[in-house]
């Protein structure tokens, strides 16, 4: 689940990007990426059909490893081991997303308020 979701919706960005780009440009590389926009497209739909279809039984195998019923084979803790590492894997990704945001940010402004000071210097 945390892999599929993800995976669809930047598939259906790159299928926007690529209409929009394909729209866009009127020569022979445009054509191109109408061609590559087409298959994307069947591809995003295929993609998403066969999610909606396979992620109701997904979730309902998951759900039934976190109910506890199996406590003789311990595959339950298992399960909850594995849940936390992942939600420690995401919050570590938001963390260091933080991160690198901030210290670009940083970085960047410092660099244009240079720029915008010595543009201001030389228009005087």
């Amino acid at each position: 689940m945390f892999v599929v979701i993800p995976g669809l919706v930047s598939g259906l960005a790159t299928t926007i990007d690529l209409l929009s780009t394909a729209v866009r440009r009127r020569d022979l590389a445009g054509a191109n990426l109408t061609a590559w926009a087409a298959w994307d497209t069947y591809f995003q739909a295929h993609n998403w059909g066969s999610a909606m279809r396979l992620i109701p039984n997904h979730l309902s195998g998951l759900g039934e490893s976190f109910d506890g019923k199996d406590q003789d084979d311990g595959i339950g803790h298992l399960v909850w081991l594995v849940a936390l590492l992942t939600l420690a894997c995401l919050l570590a990704g938001i963390v260091t997303t933080i991160v690198i945001i901030r210290a670009t940010a940083a970085t960047q402004s410092d660099r244009i308020r240079a720029e915008l000071d010595a543009e201001r210097w030389q228009t005087r």
